[in-house]
């Protein structure tokens, strides 16, 4: 896994509209998703934790959120197309 500041600067660098990273612990926030969404709201992320079968899917506005996503890849196109959708990406 890459440390918080290399992910930091790759997002700052690449600009993503999604980051996929590891869910180490299913029911607490990684630390990443507050740095990342306190300094690029815009950005979503979607961490995984396969041996647990499960994802969750983190946006920010005011508030730091999030929904627990089917644990597919068909869970997470869903969660990547409904950002799409609500901004009026294509």
């Amino acid at each position: 896994m890459l440390p918080l500041t290399c992910c930091s600067e790759s997002v700052k660098r690449t600009l993503p509209n999604f980051v996929v990273i590891a869910l180490d612990h299913p029911g607490r926030r990684p630390a990443i998703c507050d740095e990342l969404l306190r300094d690029y709201p815009q950005v979503r992320i979607i961490a995984v934790a396969p041996e647990k079968n499960c994802i969750v899917y983190y946006w920010a506005s005011f508030d730091i959120h999030s929904n627990d996503v089917e644990a597919s890849e068909e869970g997470i196109l869903n969660a990547m197309r409904s950002k799409l959708v609500t901004n009026g990406a294509n």
